[in-house]
């Protein structure tokens, strides 16, 4: 890695030391938390999350493909079991507003390009998973639970084309999922997903258009 090049590739690892990373260059490519990862990246890169329990909030204002140690994994099924140490875990410790961040500038300067995939996301004070002013942004493979005091999936600002793929939300305080309420929203699309068990609603629309919902299930 040159001087000033960004890699294309980091690796955020709980458990990395200046000491010990894995064969990587700690500080340049290996960190221990996944926003230095995040920060450290290149354009459109790719951060890879090793399993363990990140006690942090993410925000991703850029592209970036963000995969945890489940990446390519379906949870539905029995497949993953939360908490287990197989989960790469973003976890709001009950006192983060939200564990997982995604955010455009404005709605004139939205983030595109976000792949999340492979995670849990547990136990925000407000949501567990954000977006806001984001276009073609994709969640998938993931599991949120257990926010505190609101959604465990929300936009709170002007979206389009955001792509919910084989996620399991359940144990939140409010709705499962929510869409829109806030500025304008289209094409968004769900599919093999579930929302259950959420003190509130398991998928709730508010005033959006375009929206497909896809062999999921809200109980």
């Amino acid at each position: 890695v040159g001087a000033f090049e960004m890699p294309y590739h980091t690796y955020a690892d709980d458990s990395y030391t200046a000491e010990a990373c894995g064969g990587h260059v700690w500080g340049a490519d290996a960190f221990a938390t996944i926003q230095a990862a995040v920060n450290a990246v290149g354009p459109a890169g790719t951060v890879d999350v090793a399993a363990g329990t990140f006690n942090e909030t993410v925000t991703l204002t850029r592209a970036v493909n963000l995969l945890g140690a489940q990446a390519g994994v379906d949870p539905r099924g029995g497949a993953r079991t939360a908490g287990s140490a197989s989960e790469s875990i973003i976890h709001g410790q009950g006192t983060r507003t939200d564990a997982l961040f995604i955010q455009g500038a404005g709605d004139a300067a939205r983030v595109t390009g976000v792949v999340v995939d492979g995670f849990e996301v547990a136990n925000a004070q407000d949501v567990n998973v954000r977006f806001d002013y984001a276009d073609g942004c994709v969640l998938k493979n993931t599991i949120v639970h257990g926010s505190t005091s609101n959604e465990g999936i929300k936009t709170r600002a002007s979206c389009a084309s955001l792509l919910f793929q084989t996620v399991l939300s359940y144990g939140n305080k409010g709705d499962g999922i929510q869409l829109g309420g806030y500025g304008t929203h289209v094409n968004h699309q769900i599919e093999d997903s579930e929302f259950y068990n959420n003190d509130d609603r398991g998928i709730f629309f508010d005033s959006i258009s375009n929206c497909t919902l896809l062999r999921s299930k809200a109980y």
